[in-house]
């Protein structure tokens, strides 16, 4: 089943840009195709989007790992701060997003493009990135920072809900969420918790 979706947001937050804090407004346009998922699968996979986007992403400070700035901000508030291998440019912020979308769809789906606009610069320009134009490997810059800090991955190629290296995947899970791939049990089936079993329930017709 064909299925091409197009996932809009507007999102608030704060980028660094080496001593300088600034507000910045970005506004998405994902492409998005589901080939072969069922229509569960397809609501798991935007509902990922949505909370990635707008809530962990929504008001957060984006930073490069790199800025000093960065790490002291991080021991000073709440909230969450969103390491970048670069400095926040706009374009920057799209490969960014795709990264981390392509992890968390884990092959129910993928991006076709991703468009984004901010106020940072020119209000007059936007940026479009076809999936032609992008992959996933892994940066060799990205291998060198996993080497000298001794990191097995990085946040953004991996498909948790982590934002920064410093979080820990299970205290804000998908399985929290209720946003695993694992479909629900039917109706007519009752999981006994505890047991290895799984008792059928055939429902009494009444004449």
């Amino acid at each position: 089943m064909n299925n091409d979706t197009i996932f809009k947001s507007t999102i608030s937050i704060t980028t660094v840009m080496e001593t300088e804090i600034l507000p910045l407004s970005v506004r998405l346009k994902i492409g998005l195709g589901f080939s072969d998922a069922d229509p569960y699968h397809q609501a798991i996979a935007l509902a990922r989007i949505r909370h990635l986007i707008n809530v962990s992403f929504q008001d957060a400070i984006f930073g490069s790992r790199k800025n000093d700035l960065v790490h002291v901000l991080k021991e000073l508030t709440s909230t969450p701060v969103v390491e970048c291998w670069d400095e926040p440019w706009d374009q920057f912020l799209a490969i960014l997003i795709y990264y981390k979308v392509t992890a968390i769809l884990e092959n129910v789906g993928y991006i076709d493009s991703i468009n984004i606009s901010g106020d940072t610069i020119n209000e007059d320009l936007e940026y479009t990135y076809f999936a032609e134009m992008l992959n996933s490997e892994v940066m060799d810059d990205d291998i060198a920072w996993m080497k000298e800090h001794k990191l097995e991955s990085l946040w953004y190629h991996r498909s948790d809900t982590t934002v920064n290296e410093s979080d820990d995947p299970a205290a804000f899970s998908w399985k929290t969420l209720g946003l695993t791939w694992d479909k629900p049990e039917p109706n007519n089936q009752i999981v006994v918790k505890g047991g290895n079993n799984v008792k059928q329930f055939t429902p009494k017709i009444i004449k």
